[in-house]
């Protein structure tokens, strides 16, 4: 999650609520608010989930800046170099819980966000070689490569929630590296997504679409229950409407989504971000889950969850509330069913990008608010 998360702070401003004001609450409140002016991606229009062709401009601007300068240094950094495949590779089968003393690769080793993350650096220079060193990298991912954290991968992942994170990067790919694809391998991609059938190792029922679409029987308060939705959602937008796209299907599939998602933003996170089963457990749900899902909706579905009711943008305004300084860095308290109160001293990928994705899920007035955390 840390290279997209460093897409989420690159991209936002693109993909988030224009309200000014607190959204309302009430129990006949809607759950989004359609997004004014906009206009439904066209089949084979790319990109269309964090942000829109109209926004590359202004992205490729902003790289220009000192700070985006910094930012796309740290792009690079994570990407092993930036201009190459990555030489580091997780060695390990996946896993379904990181064996005692595991230590993953320095940044830099293969993740299932480094076609993401070529991708964008594709939309912000327009190389194909970066749209190529994508396509390389959705290849090995579908192929069955271990994440640097070994839990996370298209085939056989630790659990069904971690697959939904790896639904994310290679939806994100797609998007950003689409018009540098040739038509074959959009359609390869677009076949794999609708016929992943996975077991996971914690169990070996199928993991299809729809399965993951209904978080896989979990209840909304448990820490699975978001994570499998996220990037269910984010895969299914990416893919609607294009040449070999079962649009129906997906239709279906992202109406559960919607309909677990408001499940998840009632009875998982409540309506100002305490998390059914505490603060530790409630990253996973957010960070792998329904935080890049909400400026997704925004853009490619014309739906703003933030707009409408405090609930979504709370996921992401509690660590104001929540965060404390120590000699030892952030803490957390610790409240809940496990987990402790350490912020950042984490092996694997479950427990970032609280900040760098949540930068995309809050209105613009609480932006300055998030930033000085960071």
């Amino acid at each position: 999650m840390r290279l997209l998360g460093l897409i989420g702070i690159v991209s936002v401003g693109f993909a988030v609520s224009a309200s000014a004001s607190e959204p309302a609450a009430g129990p006949d409140a809607p759950w989004f608010e359609p997004v004014p002016d906009w206009k439904p991606p066209i089949p084979g229009e790319h990109p269309r989930l964090w942000f829109r062709k109209s926004d590359v401009p202004a992205l490729r601007a902003r790289m220009q800046t000192p700070e985006g300068r910094a930012m796309l240094a740290r792009l690079r950094l994570l990407l092993g170099g930036g201009e190459t495949m990555p030489t580091v590779f997780q060695e390990m089968a996946t896993v379904n819980i990181l064996p005692p003393g595991f230590s993953a690769p320095a940044p830099g080793a293969f993740t299932f966000s480094h076609g993401a993350g070529f991708g964008f650096l594709y939309q912000l220079t327009g190389d194909r070689k970066y749209a190529d060193l994508a396509r390389q990298c959705v290849e090995k991912v579908l192929e069955g490569q271990p994440d640097r954290d070994p839990r996370y991968a298209w085939v056989n992942p630790g659990t069904g929630f971690r697959l939904g994170a790896v639904f994310q990067g290679v939806a994100l790919a797609y998007d950003l590296a689409y018009d540098g694809w040739d038509e074959a391998f959009r359609k390869r991609v677009v076949e794999a997504i609708q016929g992943q059938n996975t077991p996971c190792l914690q169990h070996k029922r199928p993991l299809t679409l729809e399965r993951m679409a209904e978080a896989n029987g979990y209840p909304p308060g448990s820490n699975h229950y978001g994570a499998y939705l996220g990037g269910t959602g984010m895969i299914a937008l990416a893919i609607r409407g294009d040449p070999g796209a079962d649009t129906p299907r997906l239709d279906r599939v992202l109406a559960k989504v919607e309909e677990n998602l408001v499940k998840a933003l009632t009875r998982g996170f409540g309506d100002h971000g305490w998390f059914a089963e505490g603060t530790h457990p409630g990253r996973i749900p957010a960070n792998t889950g329904i935080v890049p899902l909400l400026p997704a909706l925004r853009n490619a579905a014309g739906r703003d969850y933030l707009a409408a009711r405090p609930n979504a943008e709370w996921i992401t305004l509690r660590w104001l509330m929540e965060v404390l300084p120590s000699a030892e860095g952030p803490v957390i308290p610790w409240r809940g069913d496990y987990g402790d109160d350490r912020l950042y001293q984490k092996e694997g990928t479950s427990h970032a990008g609280d900040f760098a994705l949540g930068l995309g899920a809050v209105a613009p007035r609480c932006r300055p608010a998030i930033a000085w955390m960071l």
